[in-house]
């Protein structure tokens, strides 16, 4: 007999709004960025694809994570502006 269990997590998702020129500083190099976040904060960066035209970064994690992974997510974008 086998008996298989499972836990199911209850997700949220939000959205930003990031203007498309800073995608790739949010991902970072080869996705390094969104993976930071992920171990960090426990939140899955999810960045439409190249042909998608819109500007929203979907968030998505536990609801009690979510501000910890807006601010991560905005925190990469804001350390490129601080240096341009």
């Amino acid at each position: 007999m086998f008996v298989l269990c499972f836990q199911v997590k209850e997700y949220t998702k939000v959205s930003i709004q990031v203007p498309r020129s800073q995608h790739k500083y949010v991902a970072g190099s080869r996705n390094q960025g969104v993976n930071e976040i992920l171990a960090e904060t426990g939140v899955y960066v999810d960045l439409p694809s190249g042909d998608d035209e819109d500007s929203g970064i979907e968030l998505r994690g536990p609801e009690e994570k979510l501000p910890q992974g807006t601010y991560a997510s905005c925190e990469r974008r804001s350390r490129v502006d601080s240096h341009l």
